[in-house]
């Protein structure tokens, strides 16, 4: 099972998440364009911790990111 534990937001609006899956492994990825391609080329990208993640989005992005914990259903 997959749990999504941060979000964020790029200045161009871009949405960006970590998930953990069953293995403990943090899933760094973000949103589709609307021809099918990502974002972010090199996404996805798995992670050993959440910080690595953070860390490596903010490289990507070239920005300080925001995270927040996903709003519940």
């Amino acid at each position: 099972m997959v749990t999504r534990i941060s979000e964020s937001t790029t200045s161009a609006g871009v949405a960006l998440w970590i998930d953990l899956d069953a293995q403990g492994l943090y899933r760094l990825d973000c949103a589709w364009k609307g021809r099918g391609g990502k974002h972010i080329d090199e996404l996805p990208r798995f992670y050993r911790t959440a910080r690595g993640a953070r860390h490596a989005a903010a490289l990507l992005t070239r920005e300080r990111l925001t995270w927040v914990s996903p709003v519940a259903h």
